[in-house]
């Protein structure tokens, strides 16, 4: 019964809002595995992503009545990230990093995509079931 539980279990904790300190060590992991980083870079990148996502995250939570700043905002950060990401790097691993974080959010912008064009789908239905209603 506990196995069955499990996946859900571990979805419920996906769906809540992580920490900073989650988000650099995830973020971290993720590059580490990808890049084949030193450890020496890996300490150094944890501590600038800690930084940007306890930035990103005051900010948020701060302004979060205005997203267009929050987005703003996020993209300064992520611009000063990526200088640190640079200077800690090889030549060789920034290209690779950039061209992965090029492709995540090509997957990011489909995804989104994708949801608008259900969500528009579904409001459609809707609008037939309530025509037909109507009749």
């Amino acid at each position: 019964m506990l196995l069955l539980c499990l996946p859900l279990l571990m979805l419920a904790q996906d769906k809540q809002k992580k920490t900073a300190e989650q988000k650099a060590k995830d973020k971290t992991a993720e590059m580490v595995s990808q890049l084949q980083l030193k450890s020496e870079q890996e300490k150094l990148l944890y501590h600038v992503n800690l930084k940007a996502y306890t930035n990103m995250d005051q900010f948020e939570a701060k302004h979060h009545d205005d997203p267009k700043l929050v987005k703003k905002q996020k993209k300064a950060i992520k611009s000063l990230r990526e200088k640190e990401y640079k200077k800690i790097m090889s030549a060789e691993q920034y290209k690779k990093h950039l061209a992965l974080e090029k492709e995540e959010d090509r997957l990011k912008a489909l995804k989104k995509k994708e949801k608008v064009a259900k969500q528009s789908s579904s409001v459609s239905q809707t609008d037939k079931k309530e025509v037909k209603k109507k009749k």
